[in-house]
């Protein structure tokens, strides 16, 4: 597959399209048009970030995720690039498809859903199957996801790899009930993405949410747990100078180069959204954990691991004219890991755990929108870990389109 042309091939049917204002690859409530017929999108967003060095979360040593460098955002680059299409064959039945990419990652499929809905005077409900993001909120969903800011925050970065896509069934229920608008999300997922792997049974996900509507504006509370069981999960030997590689690290007899994790892997978060209507300001708060529990085995010897990590993000926006918006964003990420066992000093070395610290990030934001379809922003921002701190500019074109067609 020529992954760069095709990458270069999205970007420009995104420009020659455009012509309305649209999400990118959203849940499929918003993706599958509400009556017969089709919806098609298009997003893309191209940055070029500044900073001398390259920024301290880039390879988060110590957080037992994939263990490559990561990804250096530095230069001009495609931030992320979804093309998506939503079809409704009736009033029950509906699909969705998104393909995506991101800078020199292969084109990967982000949605590929098909959902029944059903209405009743107390409560409607939708059914899907197939790959998306699991139901967490609003508010986690989006956040990364060519939002107001570029950068992914560190929470998501660090405790999913980014946005959690994974293959798996979820039913969904809606209803109104003392003047809320509740949302109970209830899905089993094979559990092959970050942070499972390779996972030989079901893993549950619920998430609850209810948003409140008031005259001066509204509100959206959503929490979230899901339980899973990796097997064989690797995280690659820490090597600061190694290269980014999409592939997932290998766990076979051989465990060459790689530590590899099997046990329990809770992750759940609460986040919050005040969208206000007679001041223009959007306020947004989440927090994100993952406690894991069980072996940790390396080339050199294993023990029982124990580690709980915890992210979170603060950001609010300012829409101060049509065109004009401005916004800050503050971030934490920590992690508390403890490895017992024989040879458990080594294995601790090889999965970075002694190059740990914990991450901030304070960014401030202005962006103008070029045409409805079309924003400009610019990012001032500070990134750090422990002594090491790096202050970067960033430059951000952001495309969205969307066009629906009846039968």
């Amino acid at each position: 597959m020529q992954t760069h042309s095709n990458r270069h091939t999205l970007v420009l049917v995104c420009t020659m399209f455009l012509g309305g204002a649209a999400l990118a690859h959203t849940d499929a409530d918003e993706a599958i048009p509400d009556a017969p017929g089709v919806k098609a999108s298009l997003a893309a967003a191209v940055s070029s970030l500044s900073a001398k060095d390259k920024l301290p979360s880039q390879a988060m040593p110590g957080y037992l995720i994939k263990g490559d460098v990561g990804i250096d955002r530095r230069g001009i680059q495609l931030e992320h690039g979804v093309a998506q299409l939503g079809y409704r064959f009736d009033q029950t039945l509906g699909a969705q498809l998104a393909i995506g990419a991101h800078g020199k990652d292969p084109l990967h499929v982000e949605a590929a859903w098909l959902q029944a809905r059903g209405f009743s005077p107390s409560m409607d409900w939708t059914v899907g199957v197939g790959r998306q993001r699991p139901s967490l909120g609003k508010v986690m969903t989006r956040t990364g996801h060519l939002d107001s800011f570029g950068l992914m925050p560190l929470a998501k970065q660090a405790l999913t790899d980014g946005d959690w896509i994974e293959d798996g069934l979820e039913a969904s229920l809606k209803r109104q009930m003392a003047g809320l608008d509740w949302t109970l999300d209830a899905g089993v997922w094979r559990g092959r993405s970050f942070p499972g792997r390779a996972a030989s049974s079901a893993n549950p996900a619920v998430h609850l949410g209810a948003v409140g509507h008031h005259d001066a504006g509204e509100w959206a509370v959503d929490a979230f747990v899901a339980q899973l069981k990796p097997q064989a999960r690797g995280s690659r030997i820490f090597n600061a100078t190694g290269a980014h590689t999409h592939a997932a690290p290998v766990c076979d007899a051989s465990l060459n180069g790689v530590v590899c994790f099997e046990g329990r892997s809770r992750l759940w978060g609460v986040s919050a959204q005040w969208e206000g209507r007679t001041l223009p300001v959007t306020v947004t708060g989440a927090m994100l954990w993952r406690n894991e529990q069980g072996s940790l085995i390396s080339r050199n010897g294993q023990g029982q691991y124990d580690g709980r990590n915890r992210g979170e993000w603060l950001q609010a926006v300012w829409r101060m004219a049509p065109a004009w918006d401005v916004g800050v964003r503050l971030e934490r990420l920590k992690a508390d890991q403890s490895l017992m066992g024989a040879g458990a000093s080594l294995v601790a070395s090889e999965g970075g755990f002694g190059n740990y610290s914990r991450l901030q990030r304070q960014i401030a934001m202005a962006g103008y929108a070029l045409a409805p379809w079309a924003d400009l922003r610019l990012e001032l921002g500070r990134d750090s870990a422990s002594v090491t701190a790096a202050r970067f500019a960033a430059l951000r074109l952001v495309l969205q389109w969307d066009r629906s067609f009846s039968k």
